[in-house]
């Protein structure tokens, strides 16, 4: 017997070579093979040296406690199966040798890799996630929604208007209408605030009142023009007497920033006028003079009045033209005597030059309405009332050109008290409107529209929604 791997001359029955250390593995009849020649799946058998090859022998050849055999399992977790190791004792020599016949490992259950346990441990928990997916997907679409509080649909409007008992022109009152809130917790009010966002104030407009199913303020501010005040509006829910706006935020509206830039130059300041008034306020405070001065003439018809009529001709010529008009002239010191000293303040109503920059009251506001309408955040109701004041702007416009017309042929010859009739109407129509149509109401379209009319529809294009 020669060993495989180096060729020397081993014992018959060896285990390994004692030359080369090469292990054997008996074959059949008397061939050996080193363990790598052995398959990879099976078991390796390592015996001693001069021991007998293990066999299965026949049971009724000897007893079976003359072989005893100890099995090794050395292992460690996660690798792969361990070797087996069999320590057989040596049979006795009196016993023949048996038939070999293929040795059959003892069965070792699989050991799972470190990898394959977290497979499996993924795999279970994204069962358990999708599981849990459906589950609250069918919970939420199937139980019912609950029911909104009350004030989760509520919604109120701010509208500004004048006083009656302040000048024309101030825009210091408001209303404040609301639906949909529920009461307040005991305890508590609803206060409405007005905020200036530009310079960080605010101030208290109001506590707000339940009326029927609604809360609502009416309130004055004397002195106040509230659409130069502020550009926010909110309504909150307080406790008590509060000095700011501390609570709940129940509703809020804010005016839309390009379009009211051009809504406070006709309410509320404009750089250019005197004093700097809104252009729907002058145009307001002017065509009144005009009624004013009109009804002065209607007043002095007398033959003895002539030099009255040209002092009123000639104040009403420098109201409407402004300073700049071509036909201005201060009243001479005779109509002093005649205490009548109203030229306007300067800045006319009608256009007294061909350039944009001599523009009267009542173009520069018809313009204005329209920058007001065409910036990119006007709301539809500032777009609606916008064309409204520019109808009342254009029939304004025809009534005041008339009236300087008027006046001039007046002034020229103080006898021809037949324009006089003329302009006491016309004035009278430029300021309060005229209902032409005889339906009971003064309308926004040329033809009936006066510069009431024109103020309060600009009014109306600061109205704001609070949600």
């Amino acid at each position: 017997m020669k060993c495989p791997r180096c060729n020397k001359p081993l014992e018959d029955g060896a285990a390994f070579c004692g030359h080369c250390g090469a292990l054997l593995k008996p074959r059949s009849g008397a061939e050996v093979a080193t363990v790598g020649d052995v398959p990879d799946n099976a078991p390796t058998i390592l015996t001693r040296p001069n021991s007998i090859q293990p066999a299965t022998a026949d049971p009724q050849s000897h007893n079976q406690n003359d072989i005893q055999s100890t099995v090794y399992a050395d292992r460690e977790p996660f690798s792969a199966p361990p070797n087996v190791r069999q320590e057989q004792r040596a049979q006795p020599n009196n016993i023949a040798s048996q038939r070999q016949q293929p040795y059959t490992p003892p069965f070792q259950p699989p050991v799972q890799s470190g990898q394959g346990r977290r497979k499996l441990f993924i795999s279970l928990l994204l069962a358990v996630v999708i599981v849990g997916a459906a589950i609250a997907g069918t919970i939420l679409f199937t139980r019912p929604k609950p029911a909104p509080s009350p004030s989760a649909t509520a919604t109120g409007q701010v509208n500004f208007f004048d006083s009656q008992t302040s000048v024309s022109g101030n825009s210091n009152s408001f209303k404040i209408t609301t639906s949909g809130m529920s009461n307040p917790p005991a305890g508590y009010q609803y206060n409405a605030w007005l905020f200036d966002t530009d310079n960080e104030q605010f101030f208290l407009l109001g506590t707000l009142s339940k009326q029927g199913t609604s809360f609502n303020l009416a309130s004055n501010q004397p002195g106040t023009n509230l659409i130069g005040k502020g550009n926010k509006i909110e309504i909150t829910q307080e406790q008590g007497q509060v000095s700011g706006p501390t609570g709940k935020l129940i509703l809020s509206g804010v005016f839309p920033p390009n379009a009211f830039i051009h809504i406070r130059h006709l309410l509320s300041g404009f750089p250019t006028t005197p004093g700097q008034i809104g252009l729907l306020v002058g145009s307001l405070n002017e065509t009144q003079k005009l009624n004013t001065q009109a009804s002065l003439l209607q007043n002095n018809l007398g033959n003895d009045k002539a030099q009255v009529r040209q002092c009123l001709a000639q104040s009403i010529v420098d109201i409407s033209e402004g300073a700049n008009g071509a036909d201005y002239k201060p009243l001479p010191d005779v109509c002093a005597t005649q205490n009548i000293m109203e030229t306007g303040d300067g800045f006319g109503l009608l256009d007294p030059g061909p350039t944009a920059t001599n523009h009267g009251y009542i173009a520069t506001a018809f313009n204005h309405a329209i920058l007001a309408a065409s910036a990119t955040d006007a709301t539809d109701t500032i777009r609606n009332q916008a064309k409204k004041v520019e109808a009342c702007t254009d029939s304004i416009k025809a009534l005041v050109q008339q009236i300087n017309g008027d006046a001039l042929q007046l002034l020229a010859n103080p006898s021809a008290t037949a324009q006089v009739a003329e302009i006491v109407s016309r004035s009278d129509h430029a300021y309060h409107g005229f209902d032409q149509n005889g339906n009971g109401t003064i309308e926004p379209i040329v033809g009936e529209a006066g510069a009431v009319t024109a103020y309060t529809q600009g009014q109306l294009m600061a109205t704001l929604t609070l949600s």
